[in-house]
């Protein structure tokens, strides 16, 4: 077995969802919320990293908590709604990117944890 498999259709199943927040605090309500209503099986927090964007006309620097959501595709406008009505930011960030392969195991995991038949 190779670390790295792309079973049919994987693309279509999984998804990272990322999401950058100004606090920990607002991070941590955020996964609180997401695991507990099992809409991601693992949300990671990358903490204060620092971005560069462009904001009403000026380019802005921002200490931020990076977000990685890990989840089934059908989830996806769940964890959107839920993310944007805890966030603080005007125009938070939303981007969903597919899984184009990974662990058998690892996503065997993620279903069992979104699909709730994993014990708790």
């Amino acid at each position: 077995m190779t670390s790295f498999e792309n079973p049919v259709g994987v693309a279509e199943e999984y998804v990272l969802c990322i999401t950058t927040t100004d606090s920990e605090e607002v991070a941590l309500r955020i996964k609180d919320s997401l695991l507990e209503k099992r809409l991601a099986a693992c949300v990671s927090i990358l903490p204060l990293c620092t971005s560069y964007f462009w904001w009403e006309g000026e380019v802005e620097k921002a200490r931020e908590f990076l977000m990685i959501i890990k989840s089934r595709a059908e989830k996806v406008d769940e964890i959107r709604r839920e993310v944007l009505s805890l966030h603080t930011y005007e125009t938070p960030e939303f981007i969903v990117l597919p899984v184009i392969g990974g662990s058998v195991k690892y996503l065997e995991w993620i279903d069992s944890v979104v699909s709730g038949e994993e014990n708790e």
